[in-house]
């Protein structure tokens, strides 16, 4: 593929030098970004690919550039990495952009953020490792696009990674570790329900964290403490910051925090343990010129990744917290039903701008949802089986994900809870204002079964292995029964081929695995 990825970077890199060489002879360094401040465009991705290559062939060995896949449509995917040249790495983390190829900003203040590193212009703590990829879905970004060239929306394919781009991502994050995970996206701020009350979304950007009840509830408070820092940190900014909500208009519509689903880059890259945030600006998707405030939306963005980079107190302390939470084990009881709710009928405000008046002001919000209900736990097992006729397949998945995983190399004894498939509810909840292609399992009475040779067994009482639990819990109320590979098995009234394991016999060992 390496031949392949360097043959369209020469093919683009030949056109673009040869216009630089008509019109400014003997000038061959690379790309001079234009400042975003003024800018009027997204940058292209002709650009950007001179800027990959500005920084593949200098001298500068702390700064790397690797081709980490391939596209839907055959373009490379690049990540761009800066090494602490002290070898210190007290703070990794690494910025995700342009899942979403029709929003630019984030992907455009991340390379507006290489290129400032890269020259000197800002610098770079010397603790510090970083793993950018300002372009994921770089099909969307030449074609302009939400999706890549399958038209698969990589946000909603983390769970089940059928999509080269996200396989590269997972990998590539899995391979770097880094303490903290950094998604940049757009939201509408002129969404029709608000625009039919004369009303614009009032902040400029947003930011969220990793909110899934499986994950520590110390990582889950660190994830909002840095949204209190965010706030702080935007006080004196022009922009208007809030932690990310969707929904609305008040006071009739629910307004709640990001989906605690498994299926998006920020709530599956932090199932390892660390920390993740997903950031949104706001874009008027109904202008006659959307990029006509893309500077200020780049600003907005540099001032949070900023923060992430320099705020060496915040930094040093959720450090500590990444820490200390790899560092627990499973509980007894996992959650398989939550949502977003309330529990008590305070009155609540919602900012909003008044395009009519041009004023921000409070409205009563009667169905602000910002706290998560529990409504349904079962038992930790000691891990999961998976029968033969869903194993190479579950082989794949589980590797994409860095999933541990043995297979039998015999028949053998094993006390299980089999699932039983009820139905999938195809269509959304309008009560618990839930998706649609919610899974209905019952989980049988424990009996102990002969799992037959060429099984596979995914332990999860070894360690924390929640990335193990998120994907094979059955009886979750989302998950992987409603995917293409399990569409033959996930039928009502059968026995799924995955089943919890509750006791194994006392005299397992690693023998008779292959």
């Amino acid at each position: 593929m390496e031949n392949k990825i360097e043959k369209a970077l020469m093919n683009r890199r030949v056109s673009f030098l040869a216009m630089i060489l008509f019109f400014v002879p003997g000038i061959l360094s690379a790309i001079v970004l234009t400042d975003y401040r003024s800018t009027k465009e997204p940058v292209s991705y002709n650009d950007f690919l001179n800027l990959v290559e500005k920084i593949k062939n200098s001298e500068k060995l702390e700064w790397t550039v690797e081709y980490i896949g391939e596209s839907s449509g055959g373009r490379p995917i690049v990540a761009i990495k800066y090494s602490s040249p002290f070898h210190v790495d007290n703070h990794t983390i690494a910025f995700i952009g342009l899942q979403h190829g029709d929003e630019p900003a984030g992907k455009d203040a991340l390379i507006y953020l290489i290129n400032n590193l890269y020259s000197g212009s800002e610098k770079i703590p010397s603790d510090t490792s970083i793993l950018f990829i300002p372009a994921i879905n770089p099909d969307g970004f030449e074609g302009k696009k939400r999706e890549n060239d399958a038209g698969a929306d990589l946000n909603r394919d983390h769970q089940i990674l059928s999509q080269p781009e996200t396989q590269a991502l997972h990998y590539e994050i899995t391979n770097f570790q880094p303490d903290i995970v950094v998604d940049c996206h757009e939201f509408s701020k002129d969404p029709k329900g608000y625009a039919e009350k004369g009303w614009y979304k009032h902040p400029d950007i947003m930011l969220d964290t990793a909110n899934n009840p499986y994950f520590s509830d110390l990582l889950y408070a660190e994830g909002g403490r840095w949204i209190k820092v965010m706030e702080n940190a935007f006080a004196l900014s022009p922009h208007k910051f809030s932690q990310y909500f969707v929904g609305g208009p008040p006071p009739e519509k629910e307004i709640r925090p990001s989906t605690l689903e498994m299926d998006d880059a920020r709530n599956s890259l932090a199932a390892e343990g660390r920390l993740s945030f997903l950031i949104e600006s706001g874009r008027f998707l109904n202008s006659d010129d959307p990029y006509s405030d893309l500077p200020a939306r780049i600003d907005a963005y540099i001032l949070i990744l900023r923060e992430f980079l320099y705020n060496t107190k915040e930094i040093v302390r959720s450090r500590e917290a990444v820490i200390k939470a790899n560092s627990n084990t499973l509980p007894e009881l996992i959650p398989v039903n939550c949502f977003w709710g309330r529990t008590s009928g305070e009155v609540k405000k919602h900012t909003v701008f008044d395009k009519k008046t041009g004023r921000t002001i409070n409205v009563s919000a009667a169905n602000i949802m910002n706290e998560r209900i529990l409504k349904k736990f079962v038992p930790t097992p000691k891990g999961y089986i998976i029968d033969p006729c869903l194993a190479e397949a579950m082989k794949t998945l589980l590797s994409r994900h860095s999933i541990r995983f043995y297979q039998f190399s015999k028949a053998l004894p094993v006390k299980l809870e089999k699932y039983k498939m009820i139905r999938i509810e195809k269509e959304p909840d309008d009560i618990y204002n839930r998706y649609e292609d919610r899974q209905i399992v019952e989980i049988c009475r424990a009996s102990w079964y002969k799992v037959p040779e060429n099984s596979l067994y995914v332990p999860v009482k070894e360690t924390n292995d929640i990335p193990a639990v998120l994907l094979l819990e059955c009886s979750q109320l989302y998950g992987i029964l409603t995917s293409e590979m399990m569409k033959n098995f996930a039928q009502p009234g059968k026995i799924l081929p995955i089943s919890r394991a509750i006791v194994l016999p006392s005299a397992i060992s690693q023998k008779i695995f292959q």
